[in-house]
């Protein structure tokens, strides 16, 4: 009788989103911020997407992407230029990969996966699992408002304006002009944000300093 002996997961995510096992994280969704503890890194079911298991207090564990997990502590979190630095290192590995790799230099569109081994699309996961920190996660941590070019369309913001409650809505930057909007607009053009807000039929305008990503 023979036996075989699985091979380890090889993981590409960034160190700064690696949660080691026993680590006290929060998932960005809970407003309470519970804090959950680190049971294990496994990939999920399609093999290209790493999958942190963590277990809650008296209940069953669950899984979330690490994007989606913040350390409790925070010195343990990383900051901005850590995350600039990573995401480049991060593109070097990509790009050394692909160069080697006869599937991946198939590929002609970076961001694009379907021409790439199994190790390239974990690569590239891994890269938009970084990049959703890096845009939405660090910012909405720290209370910052919107960066320009951070923003893209359909992400997820909060309005808040002086005096009135916070409303949570999507950026755009298409618009139609038979409904009184403009061709186009990037956020952050004349200091402005365009953001769809529930129950709107055209998109309003908000000051950049009033729009804030969320998770």
């Amino acid at each position: 009788m023979t036996t075989t002996t699985k091979r380890p997961d090889v993981f590409y995510t960034s160190p700064l989103l690696v949660h080691e096992t026993g680590q006290q994280v929060f998932c960005v969704d809970d407003p309470d911020r519970t804090p959950l503890t680190v049971l294990r890194r496994v990939y999920g079911a399609c093999g290209r997407r790493e999958i942190v298991v963590c277990q809650q207090p008296g209940a069953e564990p669950i899984r979330q992407e690490p994007s989606r997990l913040v350390r409790v502590n925070e010195a343990q979190r990383p900051t901005r230029e850590q995350l600039d630095e990573s995401r480049n290192d991060m593109f070097r590995m990509v790009d050394a990969h692909t160069e080697d790799c006869p599937w991946c230099k198939r590929q002609s569109v970076f961001w694009g996966t379907s021409q790439r081994c199994i190790f390239g699309k974990r690569m590239i996961e891994a890269l938009f699992d970084l990049s959703a920190y890096r845009e939405k996660i660090h910012p909405w941590l720290h209370g910052l408002p919107l960066e320009p070019g951070l923003a893209y369309r359909g992400q997820p913001v909060t309005v808040r304006r002086p005096g009135q409650p916070d409303v949570e809505g999507t950026v755009t930057n298409v618009t139609f002009p038979e409904q009184g909007g403009i061709d186009f607009h990037q956020p952050g053009q004349m200091g402005q944000v365009l953001v769809n807000l529930p129950g709107r039929e055209v998109p309003e305008m908000f000051p950049i300093e009033q729009v804030y990503p969320r998770p």
